[in-house]
Order: C-alpha cells, then structure tokens, then sequence
C-alpha cells in the first residue's frame, strides 16, 4: 500500500502555534500575556499525517478540505526593455503555492473528466 505523508492542522493548539501560558503583571492594571510554542507541533501549527494514495486522492477532490488561500503574496517584478515596459507579477498562495492569476475551480477540471 503506498503511503502518502501530508501536512495537517495541530491537534492540540488547532492551527494557533503560540499558545497563552499565563500573564505577566509589571503593573497591576496592566497584565502581559506570555506566549509559548505548543509542545506536538513546536510552533508550526502543522502536524504530519499518513495517509493512503486513495485517501489521499479523495481529499483532492473534496471541496471542504481546499486551501482557503487566506495567506498571499506577490512575487515577480517589472522589466523595461527596448522602450517597452511588463511584468510578470502573480499573487501566489503562501500556504499550497497555488497562482491565484490563473487558478480555475477544482468544478472544472472535474467536469473536463467526466
């Protein structure tokens, strides 16, 4: 059986990475929060699972387990030569990598399956 290893939220911590220990008091009315990693994922929020290729392939496909693209950035720059000014700037997923420019629903490729 093969064996697919994937990246899931910390059991513990729920995805948070820092969890609150307690609070620090330097003045009465004002307390500090002191933050620590969580103890399973050491601070990444991420935890690693084993799953089978066909579990695997079912998450694929499952659209409550899609990557929300909450976290994104852009990457390229702008280039000018002979007069002419363009750019290859993508907004790109932090999280699966994904390039949001030219990102189809997951409908569509399942459509052009069938």
């Amino acid at each position: 059986m093969i064996k697919v290893q994937i990246q899931t939220e910390c059991w513990y911590c729920k995805g948070e990475a820092m969890m609150e220990v307690h609070e620090l008091e330097f003045h009465v009315t004002d307390p500090t929060p002191r933050y620590l990693p969580c103890p399973y994922c050491k601070g990444s929020g991420n935890q690693e699972k084993w799953v089978s290729l066909k579990e695997f392939i079912a998450m694929l496909h499952d659209p409550t387990l899609q990557c929300p693209h909450n976290h994104t950035s852009l990457s390229g720059s702008n280039h000018f030569s002979n007069g002419e000014v363009w750019d290859d700037i993508h907004e790109v997923c932090d999280d699966c990598g994904a390039i949001l420019d030219t990102l189809r629903p997951l409908g569509e490729f399942i459509d052009e399956e069938e």
